[in-house]
Parts: structure tokens; sequence; C-alpha cells
């Protein structure tokens, strides 16, 4: 059996992150730039990391669902999060099938547990585009005109964590059923013999058969005497020789 997924590294990474990406927005507002830098640095670095782990976490929970409920292979699912643009649409084809395809799963096998998950992996959505969007815009603005964004930036990522939290807690444990529940593959019996000739005998049993061989076997005396050949035994010959010499005296 598969080991189950861990999400508590990305989910401490995203918690150390944000914190230094909040004093990063704080001391740029203040245009304290030597500050901002260094915390810009940190950031960076951690946020590197965090984004390697919510990668692979992503990855293996696109994995565990049975490939007929996928929309999207693991591998597209991922990569494509990179394509600069694009990813701003992607990021919503990707956690909308996500989540659509854990709920058809519980509904397909009964498992009233897995909720649907729409909503979060929506929203999940928005505030990446708007992190992004934000960041993007900053950085065509010259220092000193950025305030209102960091501020929005920091609201962004609050909330971008929490609903981190409420959605990929939740699809953690929702792969893990899956990984519980199928542990391995069940053999399949082999089929059985359908009608046809020599069906019947495939399916009698084995007392049956003996005892029916036993019959084929056993032979009365008469039926014993017959040579090998299929000549009429000496016995039936002398019998006939004997009727037909009483016939001939009656006439």
């Amino acid at each position: 059996m598969r080991k189950k997924i861990n999400w508590i590294p990305a989910l401490v990474l995203s918690c150390v992150a944000l914190p230094l990406d909040i004093f990063n927005s704080f001391y740029t507002m203040v245009g304290d730039a030597e500050a901002a830098e260094g915390w810009f640095v940190l950031y960076l670095l951690v946020g590197i990391a965090t984004i390697v782990f919510e990668c692979i976490l992503l990855y293996k929970i696109w994995e565990t669902l049975p490939a007929s409920y996928r929309k999207i292979t693991p591998g597209k699912a991922v990569g494509f999060m990179f394509i600069p643009f694009y990813n701003f649409y992607w990021v919503f084809e990707n956690y909308i099938s996500l989540v659509r395809g854990y709920y058809e799963y519980g509904k397909q096998t009964r498992k009233p547990e897995i909720k649907d998950l729409y909503s979060l992996g929506v929203t999940y959505a928005i505030l990446f585009n708007c992190m992004f969007a934000i960041g993007f815009i900053s950085g065509l603005l010259e220092e000193g005109q950025t305030g209102p964004l960091d501020l929005l930036s920091i609201f962004c990522s609050i909330a971008s964590l929490v609903i981190f939290i409420l959605l990929f807690k939740q699809l953690t444990e929702y792969a893990n059923m899956i990984l519980i529940s199928s542990p391995g593959i069940i053999p399949v019996p082999p089929p059985q013999p359908g009608p046809g000739p020599g069906a019947a005998s495939a399916q009698t049993p084995p007392a049956f058969q003996e005892k029916k061989q036993e019959e084929k076997t056993v032979q009365t005396p008469e039926q014993s005497s017959f040579n090998k050949d299929g000549n009429t035994p000496p016995v039936f010959q002398e019998k006939t020789q004997e009727e037909k010499i009483s016939l001939d005296c009656k006439l």
C-alpha cells in the first residue's frame, strides 16, 4: 500500500512565508527600503520552498484520484501552473476539476463524507490570481506608490492561507481515504465455462464422473464374450445352429 499523503510540510512553510510577506509589505509601505529588501530575500527563499512542497502535494492528490474521475493528468495539472498569464485561467480549471473529481468519486462509491469543495476551489483560484496581479502591478509602479496595493496584498495573503488550510486539509483526507480503501488489486476469478459442447461434463462433480465411468466399463457376461474384432461369440453361434436344425426337422 502506498504511503499516506502528508500535507504538514506545505502547511508549515506556508505559515512561515506569511509573516515574512507581511513584514516585507509593511517596510515597503513605511519607506524603509533596506529592511524591506532583507525581508524580501527571506520571503523569497521560504516562498520557493513553499511552492515546491505545495506542487508536490497537489501532484499527489491528483495522482491518488482514480483515473476515471480525472479530467487532467497530475503532471499537466502542476506543469501548466508555471505558464505565464495562461496560469490565470489554468488555476480555475485545475482546482475546479480536482474538487469535482473527488466529489464525483464520493457519489459513485457512496462515501457521503466526501463533500463538494467547489466554493473553496473557486475562492482559492481567485485569491491566487489576485496575489499575482498585485505583485505584477506593484512591480510596474514607482517606489512609494504601492501603499494601497501592499495592504491589499497582506489581506489576500492571509485569506489565501486560510482557504489553503480548509481546502487541502480536506483534499488530503479524501486522498488518504482512497489509499486506505484500495490497498491493492483484488484478483479476478477465472471465467466459468459457458453453455456448449463439453460444458456439462466440465461442471459435473468428480464423484458423478467416476460413477459414470464405472457404469461404462461394467459389461454383462454376454457383452464381455464378444471378440475384439466384433464377431459373434461362440456361445451365440451354437445357439443359432440349434435353432436352425430344429426348424429343418419341423419342415
